[in-house]
């Protein structure tokens, strides 16, 4: 259809009003392949941007668009997109928030979108998704990284049901223990009792760690 529309006279690089480009509808839209043969066959820029600084990745997060959102980070080897600002200082992430799409979120946490960034009211991706009530936003955002990236449980987290757990294997330990030195087995394998417990102590309640979330620097597309 493109194509037909641009061998009849359409032009492939006319823009709205409001600066809104055939690939930001692509974009918007939610059509991987109708964005990628604008940029192959039309030499459209994934980079261009309307009157108010809107990108394309803007449009895809507040639409939900899913798919173009993950299409044009992955052809953004300069990494621009994920902190790129409007002229309201509005990251992607803000657009993903004040829609409410957990997704679109993980994705651009995942490419290391800065939550904490300011547009001019002074509000923060974090501050929009408490302020709008969407605590499964909230929780995401202010997860440890391994949870932004993989959506797994992160690794330092309560003890719950360890307790119960030590004591049964303590009562185990203790009942094993006594059968086998009434029958008077080897020491040796109470010393490996022992032992197992021990470890088994050390490893529930020692912290694994994570790893810290790399500092990130906003990126503007609007001349101050």
């Amino acid at each position: 259809m493109i194509d037909a529309l641009a061998r009849y006279g359409g032009n492939i690089e006319a823009k709205t009003e409001e600066g809104v480009s055939t690939l930001h509808f692509a974009a918007q839209g939610n059509h991987p392949k109708a964005m990628l043969h604008l940029i192959d066959q039309y030499h459209a820029s994934i980079y261009t941007v309307d009157s108010q600084g809107k990108n394309a990745v803007h449009r895809a997060a507040y639409f939900g668009a899913d798919y173009t959102l993950e299409l044009l980070l992955a052809l953004d080897k300069a990494n621009i997109f994920p902190n790129s600002l409007d002229c309201n200082h509005n990251s992607p992430l803000h657009y993903a928030v004040s829609s409410g799409m957990p997704k679109v979120v993980r994705i651009l946490l995942a490419r290391k979108a800065d939550p904490y960034v300011l547009d001019v009211k002074g509000r923060s991706p974090l501050s929009m998704a408490k302020t709008l009530q969407l605590w499964n936003i909230v929780e995401l955002i202010s997860a440890p990284t391994c949870k932004m990236l993989i959506g797994h449980r992160p690794p330092v987290r309560k003890n719950d049901g360890k307790c119960t757990a030590l004591v049964l294997y303590f009562l185990l330990f203790t009942t094993l223990a006594s059968y086998t030195l009434w029958q008077d087995w080897s020491l040796w394998y109470v010393f490996l009792c022992t032992s197992e417990l021990l470890i088994y102590l050390i490893v529930s309640f020692k912290n694994p760690g994570y790893l810290s979330p790399p500092t990130t620097t906003s990126l503007s597309v609007c001349s101050i």
